[in-house]
């Protein structure tokens, strides 16, 4: 679904995606960067997080851990774009509640 030098995102079967990562340390922080914000913010900004080893045997992104997939958006007018604009300004005004800022606000992770 995306990558990038640190970390990406791989749909898996079902409604799951993979977060991996090639440093244990910077997966087990984002891990718990999430877990935060779903225990602060439960089914307002988070995708549900499901118990996984983060060691995935994988030797290009060796760490990750599972999470829900969230619903791909599809904007075909203006007034989409207005709606999803305001759900993720609305989001992150809800991390910024409880302490979190995103500092990687970009439509793919939108």
């Amino acid at each position: 679904l995306s990558q990038h030098e640190a970390f990406a995102v791989f749909a898996l079967d079902g409604d799951r995606v993979a977060k991996v990562g090639r440093d244990h340390d910077s997966v087990q922080h984002e891990h718990d960067l999430m877990q935060f914000v779903c225990d602060k913010a439960a089914g307002l900004v988070c995708p549900q997080l499901h118990p996984c080893d983060l060691n995935t045997g994988d030797l290009s992104w060796p760490y990750g851990f599972q999470m829900t997939r969230l619903n791909v958006l599809a904007v075909e007018t203006e007034e989409d774009v207005v709606q999803v604009a305001a759900q993720a300004f609305w989001r992150l005004a809800v991390l910024h509640e409880i302490g979190v800022v995103h500092n990687d606000v970009k439509p793919s992770n939108i």
